[in-house]
């Protein structure tokens, strides 16, 4: 299996306290612990690196984030937020028999067949304070957007220029191996908008109203557009889906 050398392993925690229905300080005030980073109910937050938009704010939240770097092992990050916390365990205590106390871990892979091995101290700490711990693992295997690559898309051009079926559709201004991975690259583009951001708007844990869901689904149909722009740029990409219509 393919495994692109730039991409490596990464591993993030956080730590949630949750279902509280007051301002996320005065859990700040209750367990002596500054977070590093706060969610207000009803107040928007700014999310997508690509697309940057604003998001509603369903919940307060109160979260304590793992600060090491993502190339460190989940262990690590594990044994990090545990001894932020434990100067003040009988407080996160308190707070775990009144509220919602989530650690999540956040693994992203991209090899076959990855381990996790946890310490048995702590496990016992976590079950100590009552907490509960998640790990959301993402197997990303072969995801790797092989066309944001100059070096790639200079590479696939030249090849592509020497194939007569594609070649075939050259113009005087239209040289089509360079327009076909221009067109793959943007396809690929906006399909990795739909698969890591748009589609998943639309799963969220609170109930969306029909304006929520119009707006959402606005997004991946403005995805759809760019999807067919590019399509209708390649003569090559054009002919083959006007020759699927015509067998339908």
């Amino acid at each position: 299996m393919y495994n692109d050398p730039r991409l490596k392993n990464e591993y993030h925690a956080w730590l949630l306290v949750r279902s509280f229905e007051f301002h996320p300080k005065e859990i700040t005030k209750q367990l002596g612990l500054e977070p590093t980073d706060i969610k207000v109910k009803g107040e928007y937050r700014i999310v997508g690196k690509k697309k940057p938009h604003k998001m509603l704010n369903k919940e307060n939240l109160w979260i304590l984030d793992s600060e090491l770097p993502r190339n460190i092992p989940i262990e690590k990050h594990l044994e990090h937020l545990v001894n932020k916390i434990k100067p003040y365990k009988q407080n996160f205590i308190k707070i775990a028999n009144q509220y919602s106390l989530e650690l999540t871990c956040a693994i992203y892979y991209y090899e076959a067949n990855p381990g996790i091995n946890l310490d048995k101290n702590i496990l016992k700490e976590l079950a100590e304070l009552n907490i509960e711990l998640g790990l959301d693992i993402y197997c990303l295997t072969g995801t790797v957007r092989q066309l944001e690559d100059i070096k790639d898309i200079k590479y696939l051009t030249e090849q592509l220029s020497k194939v007569e079926f594609i070649s075939k559709y050259d113009k005087d201004n239209h040289k089509e191996a360079a327009v076909i991975v221009d067109s793959l690259a943007g396809i690929e583009d906006a399909c990795d908008r739909i698969k890591g951001l748009h589609i998943p708007d639309l799963i969220w844990e609170m109930p969306l109203d029909e304006k929520d869901y119009k707006t959402r689904f606005n997004k991946i149909t403005e995805d759809l557009r760019q999807i067919n722009k590019y399509i209708k740029q390649s003569k090559y990409l054009q002919s083959h889906v006007d020759e699927s219509d015509e067998k339908e």
